[in-house]
């Protein structure tokens, strides 16, 4: 249950950015206040995808500005919402650490 509450807060900020990120690119978008890429959906990219998402690192893509999070944006909803993103944090019991220079877990 501790397990299921921790991944659920990343899990619901994640699905916020991306409902964000389709209001924001949503030309039928009419609200009083404006959000943007840089001041309401970048900082959750930064908080919970960024560490992998970044140039040259394990993760296929990076998201760190708009012009490379905006081709993704479908793909991006699709696996928030399937919850395979952000994927599940490792076992705080185990004794391996995920090593991404190394592509293996490392005791």
């Amino acid at each position: 249950m501790k397990n299921l509450r921790r991944l659920t807060l990343p899990f619901l900020l994640t699905a916020l950015a991306c409902i964000g990120f389709a209001f924001v690119t949503s030309s039928s978008a009419s609200s009083g206040k404006e959000v943007t890429f840089n001041k309401d959906v970048a900082p959750i990219f930064y908080k919970n995808c960024a560490e992998c998402h970044k140039p040259n690192d394990i993760a296929p893509m990076s998201l760190i500005s708009y012009k490379e999070v905006r081709p993704w944006a479908r793909s991006i909803k699709e696996k928030v919402v399937t919850r395979e993103m952000p994927p599940w944090s490792p076992d705080p019991n185990f004794p391996a650490q995920w090593d991404p220079k190394l592509g293996i877990h490392v005791t």
